[in-house]
């Protein structure tokens, strides 16, 4: 931890052509956290049969030091205020399990927050955020733990093209596509887009925006 000046320079075949220089303080955390579970975006969707957080938490500190270190969770509900976990575990290994279920928690955002504990003493927190979200009339697109597309609770293998008009569905559909992309979405007006949307899922394909 500490104080920092960093400094950037742009040269050409002259020389300097720029320089710029800014004072940064820096609070380096011994703390990492990989989300496991869910793969994606640290998104629980309804669609989604399991509703459990699985976190990795690793420590960069000596064994030594692990060994008198506890890690602290805690998950709250951010809009109702409810915990819904905590929990004291053991570093002794650099390593921890963090596990949350949101099986039953209302759609909105869970804080989990993680402090290191040494001597009774807080020596560095992170944390991590996940959206819990409703229900949707409209199609739930998300990752599995097999790294396949699964829409609206069905794994999807996705077949298509990118930049697709509005002339040629019926060829793509006809190759067994089942995708297509436009770039449309902030430049043909609402009329349109609607029109295009209609017509691929009167296909039975789907469209990425």
């Amino acid at each position: 931890n500490g104080d920092y000046t960093v400094r950037m320079y742009l040269l050409d075949q002259q020389g300097l052509v720029f320089q710029e220089g800014r004072n940064v303080h820096l609070e380096i955390s011994p703390l990492s956290i990989k989300t496991v579970w869910p793969v994606l975006h640290d998104v629980i969707f309804s669609t989604m049969p399991d509703k459990t957080v699985r976190l990795q938490v690793s420590c960069n500190l000596s064994s030594e030091l692990l060994d008198d270190s506890q890690l602290l969770v805690k998950a709250t509900h951010q809009e109702t205020g409810m915990l819904l976990k905590e929990e004291s575990l053991s570093l002794a290994s650099g390593k921890a399990e963090v596990s949350v279920p949101m099986e039953n928690v209302a759609s909105g955002k869970v804080v989990i927050s993680l402090d290191l504990q040494q001597a009774g003493k807080i020596i560095s927190s992170c944390g991590k955020e996940i959206m819990i979200l409703p229900a949707t009339d409209g199609n739930e697109v998300w990752i599995d733990s097999q790294r396949r597309v699964v829409v609206n609770g069905e794994p999807v293998f996705l077949r298509g093209f990118y930049g697709v008009g509005e002339y040629n569905f019926e060829d793509l559909e006809a190759c067994g596509c089942n995708l297509v992309q436009s770039y449309g979405l902030n430049t043909y007006p609402r009329e349109s887009l609607l029109e295009y949307f209609d017509r691929v899922q009167s296909l039975g394909m789907k469209v990425i925006m």
